[in-house]
C-alpha cells in the first residue's frame, strides 16, 4: 500500500552536546551531506557506534516510499538519542560507510502477510527487509527494541525508555517475524506503529470507520430533503434526526447504500472492509415492511421483556442480518471480492434465531465485548458466567461463516477511569481469540487517561503481534523499565490490582460506582498507598518521580472516588432524614469538587482522568449532576415553617460585579444610583436569563411595607440563593448564607424599616459554578 502523502522528517543533530532537531521533508534531508564522518577502521564487528561517534550508515534503496524513510529516520532518531551519535542516511547509488544498515522490501510469497519482515544483523551488514513498507518500519521499530533497548510503553517521550551508551554493538540477530492478527488497533499514531499496530492508512483500512458508519454512507443531511423514505418512520412520521436508523426494508435504500459503498472503494481499492453500522442508540424504523423483518413479538424502539421468547439483544437482529445480506447482494454486483464488517451491539447482538436466515459469505462481524459480559475475567475462563454466555455467542457468529473480529473496551468510560488492572483478562483472552481462528482486536482509547491504563493497552498491543509472547516476562521488564529503582515496589503495587480486580467475587463490565468498591476496598488501598510511599522512597530519578507522580495522581483520584461513592451509599442507607442529608451533603461537595478539578486542572490530571468522564451529559460528571437534583429534594423536604405576609416582586435590578468592586463602590446604600442597570427576575438563574457567567453579581429592588405588616416582627426569607448571598435592608448588612439551594430567613429590626417612603433591599450573590443567582422565590415573612 502506497501513502501518497510527503512525511515530515525531525532531522536530529548535535549542538553543545546536546540532541536538538530540525524539521525538513524526507527529500530535503536524504539530498543533504552527512553530519559527521563514519568510522571505518577498528570498529569491531556489528558495532554501529563507536566512543559516541557513528560507525555505520543507513541506506535506503532507490524510489523508497514514506515508510521507508520513516524507518530510517526512526533508526537514526533513537540511536542519537541512545549514543548522541547521528549515523547518516544515504540513498542508492551512494555507497554507505562503515557498517550498513539496509533497509527495503521485497514481494511477498503467495499467502504470506504483507506486514511480515526479517532482520538479520550480520559482522558488516544489517538487512531490515519487509513485505511492504510499513512492515520495514516494523522491522527497524524490531532493530531498536532488541538492538537498542528502546521500548515505547505509553505514548510521548516520558513513557519511552531509551538506554544510553557510547559505544552501540548489535546482537547477531536473524528474525523472520509475521503478526498473529491481521487487525491490530490498540492506540493511534507513533506509539501504535512502534509497537506495530497498523490503525494507519496503509495497515489494516476499515472505513469509512470502526463503528456507526450509516451517517457517512447515506449522510442525513444530503439524503433526507429529497429522500426522507430512506429514514426511519417514528410515530407515524420519517425521522429528521440525524441519529435515527434506515428504513431497512427500502429496496432503494439499499441499493444507495451500496452504490455509496462501491463508490468508496473505488476512490480507495485499499480498503481492507467497508464498515456497514447503524448509528448508537434506538429509533428503529417502525413502518410496515420494517416489522414484518421482526420475530413475532417484537416491538421496536420498546425493551423486550425479560421472559420474551426474543430477548432484548436479539429484537432488531434479524432485520438488521436481512438488511445487511441485502446490501451485500448489491455490492457483489460491482466488487465481488470486497469484505463488509458489520456490527452485533445492544438489541442486534446475538444473530437471529431464525434458522433460514443466514449470513451472506461477504459478511464479517465485529462483536462487541460490552455491558452483558466480563472484564474482570478472561473470555475463557468456565468460572466466569458471563463470559461463558459471551462465548457462547461468539459461537452462534461463528456458525453463521461470519470472520469474528473484537470490539473491546481496554479503556471502559462508565469504569469512571479508575485503574482498569485486566492484564490477566487480555493475557487469557488472546491465545482463545487466536485459536478460534479469530482475525483482530479495537479498543477504545485515548491518551487523556493513558498513565492510569497503559498496562492493558501495552500488553494488547504486544500479545497482537505476538500471540505467544511471555506476558509475564513482558510486564516485568516494562515495571524494570519505567519505575527503575522503585520498579519492586510497583511491581507489588500492579500485582495486587490484579490480583483484586480477579478475586474480588463479581463479575462485570465496568461501572466504576457500582463495582470499584469491591476492587478497591480500604484494604486494598493502604496496600496500594505503602507500596506507593515506597516506591516513592527509593526513587532518586527525576524521569521515574513524573511517573510515579502519575501514578500518585491516579491513586488519589481512586481514593476520592470510592469517598464519594461510599457517602453516596451512606445517604441511601441512613433511615434517619436529618443524618441522610448530612451524607448526601458532603457527596455533593467531594463529587463536584473532584470533577470541577479535572475539569480545570488538566496539567495535574492530563493523562489520568479523561475529561469525558466528567462531562456534564455522562458518566461521573452526570452522576455528580444528577446528585444536586437528589440533595435539592432531600432539602426541601426539611420542614421550613414561614408565615408569609407577602411575597416580593419578580422585578428586580442586576449588574455584574466581576471585579468585586460593589461593596467597596457601595452598591448595597440606599441612595445608590441603579438606573444604569438591567432588568432582571428573580425565581429564574441568571444564566436562564442570558448571563453565561461564573463570580460575584449584584439584586436591588424597592420595596413598599404597609404599616399593617409590622404588627409582629418580620424577616425576610429566600427559598433559594445559588450558591452565596449578602442581604441588605437600607444599607444596613442582615446577614450571609452559603448554601445553594437552602432557603434562610434574615430578621430585620423594626427601626430599619420605612412605612413612608419605599425600602431598598439589595443582595450581594456569588456563584462558583453551574447556575446561579436568586432563583426561587423570596417573601417577606413573620419573625419568629
Amino acid at each position: 500500500m502506497l501513502r501518497t502523502c510527503m512525511l515530515s522528517v525531525w532531522v536530529v543533530f548535535l549542538l553543545g552536546g546536546m540532541v536538538a532537531a530540525q524539521e525538513m521533508t524526507a527529500e530535503q534531508y536524504l539530498a543533504g551531506p552527512a553530519l559527521e564522518a563514519v568510522r571505518t577502521e577498528g570498529v569491531p564487528d556489528r558495532t554501529i557506534v563507536l566512543d559516541g561517534k557513528p560507525a555505520a550508515t543507513i541506506y535506503l534503496r532507490k524510489g523508497a516510499q514514506d515508510r521507508e524513510i520513516e524507518a530510517a529516520t526512526e533508526l537514526q532518531d533513537y540511536i542519537a538519542k541512545a549514543t548522541g551519535a547521528v549515523l547518516p542516511i544515504v540513498r542508492e547509488p551512494d555507497e554507505p560507510k562503515g557498517h550498513a544498515i539496509r533497509i527495503g522490501t521485497r514481494t511477498p510469497a503467495e499467502g504470506a502477510s504483507s506486514e511480515a519482515f526479517s532482520v538479520k544483523v550480520g559482522p558488516n551488514q544489517t538487512d531490515i527487509v519487509g513485505n511492504s513498507p510499513i512492515a520495514a518500519l516494523y522491522g527497524a521499530c524490531e532493530l531498536l527494541e532488541r538492538g537498542v533497548g528502546v521500548r515505547w510503553y505509553l505514548p510521548g517521550p516520558m513513557g519511552e525508555v531509551v538506554p544510553k551508551c557510547k559505544t552501540l554493538t548489535l546482537p547477531a540477530l536473524d528474525v523472520k517475524e509475521s503478526p498473529s492478527f491481521p487487525m491490530r488497533w490498540i492506540g493511534r499514531g507513533k506509539w501504535a506503529l512502534r509497537n506495530k499496530q497498523n490503525r494507519c492508512d496503509d495497515g489494516f483500512l476499515i472505513y469509512p470507520g470502526i463503528y456507526h458508519t450509516q451517517n457517512r454512507i447515506l449522510p442525513h443531511k444530503q439524503y433526507f430533503k429529497e429522500h426522507p423514505e430512506y429514514f426511519a418512520l417514528i410515530n407515524g412520521k420519517r425521522s429528521a434526526e440525524r441519529v435515527c436508523k434506515l428504513c431497512y426494508s427500502n429496496p432503494d435504500c439499499v441499493r444507495e447504500v451500496a452504490r455509496n459503498m462501491a463508490k468508496m472503494l473505488d476512490e480507495n481499492p485499499n480498503i481492507d472492509l467497508i464498515s456497514l453500522s447503524p448509528t448508537d442508540g434506538q429509533m428503529w424504523c417502525e413502518c410496515d415492511g420494517c416489522r414484518a423483518m421482526d420475530p413475532e413479538g417484537v416491538t421496536p424502539n420498546k425493551r423486550q421483556p425479560r421472559d420474551a421468547a426474543v430477548p432484548n439483544d436479539r429484537a432488531m437482529s434479524r432485520r438488521s442480518l436481512l438488511f445487511y445480506n441485502a446490501v451485500a447482494r448489491e455490492l457483489r454486483k460491482t466488487h465481488p471480492k470486497a469484505k463488509m464488517l458489520v456490527g452485533a451491539y445492544n438489541v442486534y447482538n446475538w444473530p437471529p434465531k431464525d434458522p433460514n436466515v443466514k449470513a451472506d459469505p461477504m459478511l464479517a462481524v465485529i462483536i462487541t465485548h460490552y455491558d452483558d459480559y466480563c472484564m474482570a475475567h478472561p473470555v475463557p475462563d468456565p468460572a466466569c458466567p458471563l463470559n461463558q454466555r459471551y462465548v457462547k455467542l461468539i459461537k452462534e457468529w461463528q456458525d453463521m461463516g461470519c470472520a469474528i473480529y473484537y470490539y473491546e473496551y481496554y479503556w471502559k468510560v462508565n469504569w469512571l477511569d479508575l485503574p482498569w488492572p485486566i492484564v490477566h483478562s487480555i493475557k487469557g483472552d488472546m491465545p482463545w481469540y487466536k485459536k478460534q481462528g479469530h482475525q483482530g482486536v479495537y479498543t477504545q482509547y485515548t491518551e487523556s487517561n493513558i498513565w492510569t491504563l497503559f498496562p492493558g493497552h501495552y500488553v494488547a498491543a504486544r500479545l497482537l503481534w505476538d500471540v505467544n509472547a511471555d506476558v509475564d516476562a513482558i510486564v516485568d521488564k516494562m515495571y524494570d523499565d519505567l519505575f527503575g529503582a522503585a520498579a519492586p515496589h510497583m511491581k507489588k503495587y500492579y500485582a495486587l490490582m490484579e490480583k483484586q480486580m480477579a478475586e474480588c467475587g463479581e463479575h462485570f463490565p465496568g461501572q466504576g460506582l457500582r463495582f470499584g468498591p469491591a476492587v478497591f476496598t480500604d484494604d486494598v488501598r493502604a496496600k496500594l498507598h505503602e507500596y506507593y510511599d515506597n516506591a516513592v522512597k527509593a526513587n532518586d530519578d527525576e524521569v521515574v518521580a513524573f511517573r510515579l507522580k502519575k501514578v500518585g495522581t491516579s491513586l488519589e483520584y481512586v481514593d476520592r472516588l470510592m469517598r464519594y461513592r461510599r457517602l453516596v451509599g451512606q445517604t441511601t442507607s441512613e433511615k434517619d432524614p436529618a443524618k441522610a442529608l448530612v451524607f448526601a451533603e458532603e457527596a455533593l461537595k467531594v463529587g463536584e469538587t473532584l470533577v470541577n478539578e479535572i475539569r480545570t486542572n488538566r496539567e495535574k490530571w492530563g493523562g489520568v482522568v479523561s475529561t469525558s468522564v466528567v462531562s456534564k451529559r455522562y458518566y461521573l460528571g452526570r452522576h455528580v449532576e444528577n446528585w444536586r437534583t437528589v440533595v435539592a429534594k432531600r432539602r426541601a423536604k426539611r420542614t421550613v415553617t414561614v408565615d408569609k405576609i407577602v411575597r416580593l416582586p419578580k422585578a428586580w435590578r442586576f449588574s455584574l460585579d466581576k471585579d468585586d468592586v460593589g461593596q467597596k463602590e457601595g452598591w448595597f446604600k440606599s441612595d445608590f444610583d441603579d438606573s444604569a442597570w438591567k432588568p432582571i427576575e428573580i425565581g429564574k438563574t441568571w444564566e436562564s436569563q442570558g448571563y453565561d457567567y461564573d463570580g460575584f453579581a449584584w439584586y436591588r429592588m424597592k420595596f413598599d411595607v404597609k404599616p399593617e405588616w409590622l404588627k409582629t416582627p418580620v424577616a425576610l426569607h429566600f427559598s433559594a440563593v445559588d450558591g452565596e448571598g449578602w442581604v441588605y435592608w437600607n444599607g444596613t448588612l442582615l446577614g450571609h448564607h452559603k448554601g445553594w439551594d437552602e432557603p434562610f430567613t434574615l430578621p430585620i429590626k423594626s427601626e430599619l424599616i420605612t412605612t413612608d417612603k419605599p425600602n431598598v433591599i439589595a443582595v450581594r450573590v456569588y456563584d462558583g459554578s453551574n447556575a446561579g443567582g436568586i432563583y426561587r422565590p423570596a417573601y417577606l415573612v413573620k419573625r419568629k
